[in-house]
């Protein structure tokens, strides 16, 4: 029945499918697996970490997305789990036959795929890289699509000879000879290229001195660039500036680009007569602003330049581009005058993204508030890094005796509910400020150690780091996730190693109690934000994230079997448009607030006891 639902109706229902149901569909019968596979392999998202399909374990906010990822590592303890069914969350089956290793890169299963059936590289049209894949996969990858020669349909004799394929897009690819690859030797069709990206000459910036090969380089993107077929890209990605090297084009080029990803590298590959000739350039030369809709700005400069907004004509950009709709901005130095254009010019913003490569003591919640940003209705997604007003102090120095030793001591709880009282008694006091509530580090580094917060969710985090979390474009990768005993085991390891003696260990669910206590610190911060844009789905404040259900923060992780009761009793509608200090009034009352359910809740498990059921 599911084979006689017309393309287009079929198309919409698929977008709200989670993967395992996709991959589901294909199983079907003969039918079925003709028409969803061509879906299920058209946009492929190479992955070598795992990706969370759900990131909570609320259905409103599990992932869809019109990519098919690549199912997480797995080894032969992670198929025997999956045998027996204790890990449900495995997306992929495979049976003991077909191992050949205690390690399966996720990619090479894929290329088996393809070199078994040829067929479905007609399917693929869309290619996303993550950095973390094998290069040599990725090649293997790229000469499967590139001859894309194979025979189908054996049972009559047909043999098929299928060339070139329909890729059309092939984003976030970092090596060079991909590059040449995909856009020098005429194998694919140019003129059907949705997106571009120019890597830059070596991953590593400054890494290659020779003069020559910069001048290659330079010449083969130029080279690129000029070709008539690009002009239909919707998404460029450039690692050089356009300002810099377009004007060294043949021809005037402006294009009709939705999508700007531009990363400005210290590599220096343009003389000072080129430089020159370029500096009246300006971005709204080359790209048309009835256009472009989303902007991503990247640095790979290790230290700040001064004037690097101006020099690199960013600040005109913001005036020139107002139909901005999505902006991230990673690693840039702080500029004030920057932002206060953004807020004023970019009323059309749902995305923001900011993070500074620095944060200036004046980068903070009150900054938002004085300057009313105008997209305050738009916005839906909120990722910030903002200086430490509002946010959970982790200790105080008391006293720096003669030696230069520094004594401290936990800062006090913010929130004075029952639960996070006793977090605070005992769990921080008890366990990282044991020693008359004092610790007498050697060094500024040793205070970091010493901090409870540094252990947690730094060193060792407990907060899995998800690149693309809940964003609409492409699935969340995760980084750097543990389960909670793993974390319990590590974070031990690390404190004892800190005080250079053994010390106790924490429980897991007293872990989890501290993950919880932290975003009750974090209440006022995300009552002030909730009041100024009252449409936020996600608010991420310093790699805190949190979904929004109604007038509330919730963490997006560790909520599976347990109840995360928030303790923001005041109604951020209530807060919207008043002045810092008024903010200030209305939240106190936080202070007196009383959770219901205590978050340090021991459970009927015993410390030692598997916590798979709390796996993200």
């Amino acid at each position: 029945m599911l084979d006689c639902i017309p393309d287009d109706v079929a198309a919409y229902f698929w977008q709200f499918l989670s993967q395992q149901d996709r991959v589901k569909l294909t199983t079907l019968n003969r039918s079925s697996y003709k028409i969803y596979s061509q879906k299920l392999y058209k946009n492929l998202f190479l992955n070598r970490l795992p990706v969370y399909d759900s990131d909570t374990d609320i259905n409103d906010f599990k992932i869809f997305t019109k990519w098919s990822y690549l199912v997480g590592s797995l080894s032969t303890d992670d198929l025997r789990s999956e045998k027996n069914g204790s890990n449900p969350n495995k997306l992929l089956q495979l049976n003991n036959e077909s191992l050949r290793a205690d390690f399966i890169d996720p990619l090479s299963l894929l290329l088996r795929t393809f070199s078994k059936n040829p067929s479905l590289l007609t399917h693929v049209e869309n290619v996303y890289c993550t950095w973390h894949i094998d290069k040599k996969l990725k090649y293997q990858l790229l000469d499967l699509l590139a001859e894309c020669v194979g025979h189908a349909n054996m049972m009559k004799g047909e043999v098929a000879l299928l060339r070139g394929g329909n890729l059309i897009s092939f984003e976030n690819n970092l090596d060079f000879k991909v590059f040449e690859k995909l856009h020098l030797n005429c194998t694919f069709e140019q003129n059907r290229w949705t997106a571009l990206d120019i890597p830059p000459i070596t991953p590593l910036p400054n890494s290659i001195q020779d003069i020559k090969k910069k001048k290659k380089y330079l010449s083969t993107a130029i080279t690129v660039l000029s070709q008539s077929a690009f002009q239909n890209i919707q998404t460029l990605t450039l690692h050089f500036n356009p300002i810099h090297v377009f004007p060294l084009l043949n021809k005037k080029l402006v294009l009709n680009v939705k999508n700007l990803c531009l990363n400005f590298r210290p590599d220096k590959l343009e003389n000072e007569h080129d430089l020159d000739q370029s500096k009246t350039a300006r971005l709204v030369d080359f790209f048309n602003p009835d256009y472009l809709e989303k902007l991503d700005l990247v640095s790979w400069h290790e230290t700040t330049h001064k004037n690097f907004y101006q020099k690199n004509g960013l600040l005109d950009a913001v005036v020139n581009f107002p139909n901005i709709k999505h902006m991230k901005l990673a690693s840039l130095p702080y500029s004030e005058t920057f932002v206060k254009l953004i807020f004023k010019h970019w009323n059309k913003l749902n995305y923001l993204h900011l993070d500074f490569f620095i944060e200036p003591n004046n980068f903070n919640h009150s900054f938002f508030v004085d300057h009313k940003p105008s997209f305050h209705d738009s916005l839906h997604y909120l990722f910030v890094r903002i200086s430490d007003e509002l946010v959970p102090k982790r200790y105080s120095v008391t006293e720096t005796n003669a030696q230069g030793a520094v004594y401290m001591k936990p800062a006090a709880t913010s929130c004075l509910c029952k639960s996070c009282v006793k977090v605070h008694e005992e769990i921080i006091e008890k366990y990282y400020f044991r020693s008359n509530k004092t610790l007498i580090p050697i060094n500024e580094k040793t205070v970091s150690q010493k901090d409870y917060t540094n252990h947690i969710f730094q060193r060792f985090s407990i907060l899995p780091y998800c690149a693309n979390v809940l964003n609409e474009d492409y699935p969340p990768v995760g980084y750097g996730t543990h389960t909670l005993s793993q974390c319990s085991k590590k974070i031990h390891e690390l404190h004892s190693a800190a005080l250079q003696k053994s010390c106790n260990k924490l429980n897991w669910w007293e872990i989890r109690a501290l993950y919880f206590y932290t975003y009750h610190q974090y209440a006022r911060s995300f009552n002030t934000f909730l009041g100024l844009f009252r449409n936020l789905r996600v608010l991420n404040i310093n790699d805190v994230p949190s979904r929004i259900v109604g007038s509330r923060n919730y963490p997006l992780f560790l909520t599976q079997n347990t109840n995360y009761t928030s303790n923001q009793g005041v109604d951020p509608t209530e807060i919207a448009h008043k002045t810092l200090y008024e903010i200030e009034s209305v939240t106190t009352q936080l202070d007196s607030f009383d959770v219901e359910e205590e978050l340090v809740r021991e459970p009927s498990l015993n410390s030692d006891s598997d916590d798979s059921d709390f796996d993200w």
